[in-house]
């Protein structure tokens, strides 16, 4: 009785070598309705048949040799069993399963066929056979017989134990080959090879999201086969040293790099299968924002007046925000301008220039004094307060840990009126401040130069 097991790639054709033999004589002119066959798949169901739901299973000979092969497409993974019988050759049956998965990790990448047998009568072993004591069958992954034209070598190992080889390269896939011996086993030994040459992965296609909290990016892989094995390079640009990150991702996913700077990137993926790697994948420039540059220097802003003024309350001065009971200080960040003109650096190896310039706006503060019959006295001490506590250092160092640089004071005014029917203490002062600005332009290189043609008149 056959019993073999083979690994398969799922919704792949499954291919299973038998002979039949009837009183020492390989029997030939059969097919699959001379056969009982059975097919079981993963779900313990028989589908052998041709009707709804059911899988066909053929059987084809070589030539008139007795020697069979049958054939079936799976659509399942995991277990999968062929059992054929013949009421008078076969009637123990033989049987054959499959081991069927998504997809296959590792190529062979081998066509250097080796099988190896034994010659012994009894418990002796016998010695000293060469090539031309043999004759041999073999038929390639198309079913072609190729025995007149691919030679099979026998290597003695010794102890009766022997090895016959052939050069598989010509095609991928299942070769078949029948080892025969007129005294030992003229009806011969067979064995299946399996070539799978190593195949170049697709390169995958990524995209890259700054995460906006100042050190993580998501990279996300489309791969091209789910046995693809991801690794993401990435570096600063310009000039910054090549890294992997140490988790790969499997198939198409996700992975999230972490731990980077505030500074421009490129990364890209290679992808590993069998151990071929493919090219790298499309090359994906981001820079590395801090976590909402502008929220973070309003947070900056806002903790130095909070801290310069103490008990009143601060409030950003937005167009739908509940106005506070006085005495209250309002603020209000202005948009941003361009201070000369930004800064590009030169190009690196891979055509990307760093962007940097400098970015100044107005910081806006109005002191709310409450309703009474007082000067504004109260309102002027406050605001001054925040105007000489900008040349304490330790108001510029703190202002320039949070990206922002005092300048110049705009403008204070006093802006005291009639509220209803009290008078409304109310002075401001305008302030401007001044941050850095950092981004990358992709603007290419030159990959080739050729030299010119023709001559200069």
């Amino acid at each position: 009785m056959l019993s073999s097991t083979s690994f398969e790639t799922l919704n792949s054709l499954v291919a299973v070598f038998f002979s039949v033999i009837n009183n020492g004589a390989l029997v030939s002119g059969l097919d699959e309705s001379d056969f009982t066959i059975r097919l079981w798949n993963p779900s313990d169901s028989d589908v052998a048949g041709t009707g709804v739901g059911e899988i066909p299973v053929t059987v084809t000979e070589f030539g008139s040799s007795g020697r069979y092969y049958a054939t079936y497409t799976n659509d399942s993974g995991e277990d999968w069993r062929l059992e054929i019988q013949h009421t008078t050759y076969l009637p123990n049956g033989i049987g054959a399963n499959a081991l069927v998965y998504e997809s296959q990790y590792g190529d062979s990448n081998d066509s250097s066929a080796t099988i190896d047998f034994d010659v012994r009568v009894g418990n002796t072993p016998i010695t000293g056979l060469v090539t031309g004591d043999f004759t041999f069958e073999l038929w390639n992954p198309s079913k072609a017989d190729v025995s007149g034209t691919v030679s099979v070598t026998i290597v003695e190992l010794g102890s009766g134990s022997y090895r016959a080889k052939f050069s598989a390269a010509s095609e991928e896939g299942d070769w078949y080959c029948a080892i025969k011996h007129a005294t030992y086993f003229p009806l011969g030994v067979t064995a299946v090879w399996r070539f799978i040459a190593a195949a170049i992965p697709v390169a995958p296609q990524i995209t890259a999201t700054d995460l906006l909290n100042q050190s993580d990016v998501r990279v996300d892989i489309v791969a091209d086969n789910p046995a693809d094995v991801s690794t993401i390079f990435y570096q600063t640009v310009p000039g910054g040293i090549l890294q992997t990150w140490g988790t790969t991702v499997t198939g198409s996913g996700s992975e999230t790099i972490t731990g980077l700077l505030v500074k421009p990137y490129v990364i890209y993926v290679v992808v590993e299968r069998g151990g071929s790697n493919s090219d790298p994948s499309n090359l994906v420039f981001l820079t590395i924002q801090a976590a909402d540059q502008y929220t973070a220097m309003r947070t900056t802003l806002y903790e130095w007046v909070k801290g310069v003024v103490g008990n009143p309350t601060v409030v950003w001065r937005e167009p739908n925000a509940p106005q506070p009971a006085r005495q209250y200080v309002s603020i209000h960040m202005g948009p941003t301008t361009v201070v000369g003109h930004d800064y590009h650096g030169g190009a690196d190896d891979n055509g990307v220039s760093t962007v940097t310039g400098d970015r100044e706006f107005v910081f806006s503060i109005q002191i709310h004094g409450k309703p009474s019959n007082e000067d504004g006295s109260a309102s002027i001490s406050i605001l001054e307060r925040l105007r000489s506590s900008l040349e304490k250092r330790s108001i510029q160092s703190s202002l320039s840990a949070g990206g922002v640089a005092f300048v110049a004071i705009e403008g204070r005014g006093d802006l005291a009126g009639i509220g209803g029917t009290q008078w409304e203490a109310r002075v401001f002062m305008d302030i401007r401040f001044r941050t850095a600005y950092q981004d990358a332009d992709d603007v290419g290189y030159i990959a080739t130069v050729t030299d010119p043609v023709g001559t200069l008149e």
